[in-house]
């Protein structure tokens, strides 16, 4: 069910950075790219729930729970939150998921039998809070904004496709060493789940970063401090991760009593300021329709990362794989930024 989760983050991604939500434009202007973008995320899973459900049916037994699988990628895919940042209004996401994931703890805990349908039931009651978000937003956009979405001449499918393979783009990178893990050496594997398990955790203050991205708070810290908001919004994701990282590091050696390697802290170092440099470039320039020239160039960087890892996996250590998925992060951004100045100066 990892799939799942993996898809509906990435098309959530898909509607933020399709808004391109620009505090320097009219409020109304900003409000109509939103709810374009979220229609247009909506159209993007519908099309995405059966390629997920053939991805999903190994892994399922019965056709109930890929039925509601199906029914909550499109609706879980909205970013509800995207209609609020601009007008002020806290964000419901948050509270929404952490809702469904009690839920889903607390459907664990009281049924008599832990079977592999109820631990897919759990799952997807995470999401189900954030699908009635969704589901209610989508009502509340009405007929007629789908309609006209469809039918505007901003429409198109190969500029979604763009947006939707940046938003993808990380997520493989950073997880391809475990889809490949079958190769992994043991003491690579403890190594990689170290640094992953503390590089995620370091994620904490991303989405709300995301969401002061899309109302006024980072464009009024970027004003303070007289930078662009693509590099003040740099600055706080390196800064809150590295923060957040070392409060994790401290809390990991004293739980575990075991320090951490030097190798260990280059690669942890190495994920977040690469991460830093493309969740900046993804945010501020991906919805800029790309070249097929720099399309090519994003998904030849993903494959040639795959490819190397696969070759790399049972003789190196973690820093070589960090570095690797850091190198790929790198040339993302630089691919996205490129092409959006390619776009203000061509």
């Amino acid at each position: 069910m990892f799939i799942l989760g993996f898809l509906i983050t990435a098309l959530r991604m898909t509607g933020t950075i399709n808004a391109a939500v620009d505090q320097s434009r009219p409020r109304t202007f900003n409000l109509r790219r939103i709810r374009v973008a979220l229609t247009q995320a909506f159209i993007l899973a519908t099309m995405a729930a059966p390629v997920s459900a053939w991805l999903l049916f190994p892994h399922i037994e019965g056709y109930w729970p890929l039925v509601a699988a199906i029914i909550v990628l499109p609706f879980a895919s909205i970013d509800t939150d995207l209609l609020r940042a601009p007008v002020g209004k806290q964000p419901q996401f948050p509270a929404a998921f952490a809702l469904g994931s009690t839920i889903s703890v607390l459907l664990l805990l009281i049924a008599p039998r832990k079977t592999h349908d109820l631990a897919i039931y759990a799952i997807l009651m995470q999401w189900m809070p954030a699908t009635f978000l969704g589901a209610h937003t989508l009502i509340r956009l009405g007929w007629s904004s789908f309609k006209s979405t469809c039918q505007a001449s901003s429409f198109s499918t190969k500029s979604l496709t763009w947006i939707f393979l940046i938003s993808l783009f990380d997520g493989l990178v950073l997880n391809s060493p475990f889809f490949l893990g079958a190769k992994l050496l043991d003491s690579t594997r403890i190594d990689m789940a170290v640094v992953v398990r503390i590089f995620s955790a370091s994620l904490l203050f991303s989405p709300l970063i995301l969401f002061w991205s899309n109302s006024l708070v980072l464009a009024r810290v970027a004003s303070l401090i007289r930078m662009s908001s693509s590099d003040t919004y740099l600055i706080m994701q390196v800064g809150l991760s590295a923060a957040s990282a070392a409060a994790f590091i401290v809390a990991y050696t004293l739980i575990s009593g075991v320090a951490m390697r030097l190798e260990q802290y280059l690669a942890v170092s190495m994920l977040l300021v690469s991460y830093g440099f493309y969740a900046a470039a993804a945010r501020h320039h991906g919805h800029r329709k790309p070249s097929r020239l720099q399309a090519s160039a994003l998904a030849a960087v993903l494959l040639t990362t795959f490819l190397t890892m696969y070759w790399i996996l049972a003789i190196v250590g973690v820093a070589y794989f960090s570095l690797l998925q850091s190198t790929a992060l790198l040339l993302g951004a630089w691919l996205i930024k490129k092409n959006a100045k390619q776009q203000d100066y061509g």
